[in-house]
């Protein structure tokens, strides 16, 4: 980080680099006080770098795509990042890979995904390994405009503390976190291996959320919330959550192996679990449905003889 702020660019409200060629890659940099200060709709590849007190730090726009990495995101008047990709017929996005960021005290969203209306959009987010802190509305939030977009969302091994929500999933293309869910969202969520501590809310969700491996603590208002018809809730721990652990969920979503009020012993600073800790070894690999595998846990990711439940594996 000392070197990277070395090299400091005030964006002075404005537009810092808006970007639409394959290929670009914007590393090493202090980008400060800047408006959506990375414009980008291309596939493009962000990592290394320092924003703070930007509106936006990073938009990934209509045909946008690629990667952000590493870098740490403070103090945004906005969302940290804005994943609003592929929004009409002439756009053509790319898959995008989210992981190792830092994201802290955004004054909206720490990540703002929209869905938009344009159908069979089959983009592929991977939101992995980033820590969220402290944003006023949700750590990471989705957007539904209530039509079906064959979008995928795979958003595993974060810790998100301190927001509204840990994910909030909102319908009607609402963007003010609300809490209420989404009970027109269809996309596939599949949400694992997640630490989710001190937020108002733990997750939001829509009818096609799967939820393993979670860990859902000291939540004010509650675990999680709406889930819809499609959703499993599987292996998850949840302790000292100051509402139900499940609010308002959907009759037909599958529950099964979760644990609830049991301490997870977790390091307060590294968030990892005590060797005695309940959550060792308490996850599931994997998860199918109908004969379909839906979730994978990659062995990378595995220390012992299953998923520890949380972001953080006991090595």
């Amino acid at each position: 980080m000392s070197k990277i702020d070395e090299t400091i660019i005030d964006s002075d409200d404005q537009i810092l680099f808006t970007i639409t060629a394959d290929g670009v890659e914007i590393s090493g940099l202090h980008i400060t006080n800047g408006n959506h200060t990375l414009d980008i709709s291309a596939k493009v590849k962000v990592q290394y770098n320092h924003f703070s007190g930007n509106l936006d730090a990073m938009s990934f726009e209509s045909s946008g795509g690629g990667y952000a990495g590493y870098n740490t995101i403070e103090n945004d008047r906005d969302d940290g990042l804005d994943l609003d990709i592929r929004y009409n017929k002439d756009d053509h996005g790319s898959n995008i890979l989210i992981e190792h960021n830092t994201i802290i005290n955004s004054h909206d969203d720490g990540i703002e995904i929209r869905l938009f209306t344009f159908p069979d959009q089959n983009i592929v987010y991977t939101i992995r390994e980033n820590t969220i802190a402290g944003s006023k509305n949700a750590g990471i939030q989705l957007i539904s405009y209530d039509v079906f977009t064959g979008k995928e969302f795979y958003i595993h091994h974060n810790i998100i503390r301190g927001c509204k929500t840990g994910l909030g999933c909102m319908e009607g293309s609402n963007t003010s976190e609300d809490l209420t869910g989404a009970s027109k969202m269809d996309e596939l969520v599949c949400f694992y291996n997640n630490t989710l501590v001190d937020n108002q809310m733990g997750a939001t969700g829509g009818n096609n959320i799967i939820a393993v491996n979670n860990l859902v603590q000291r939540n004010s208002l509650g675990g999680f919330k709406r889930f819809g018809i499609n959703s499993a809730i599987i292996n998850n721990l949840f302790f000292l959550n100051g509402g139900d652990n499940f609010v308002e969920i959907n009759n037909s979503v599958i529950r099964s192996g979760n644990i609830l009020a049991s301490d997870p012993l977790l390091d307060v600073t590294t968030f990892i679990p005590a060797e005695n800790s309940p959550c060792i070894d308490a996850g599931k690999d994997k998860y199918e449905l109908n004969g379909k595998r839906i979730l994978d846990v990659t062995p990378d990711y595995i220390k012992g003889n299953a998923p520890d439940i949380g972001a953080k594996e006991l090595k």
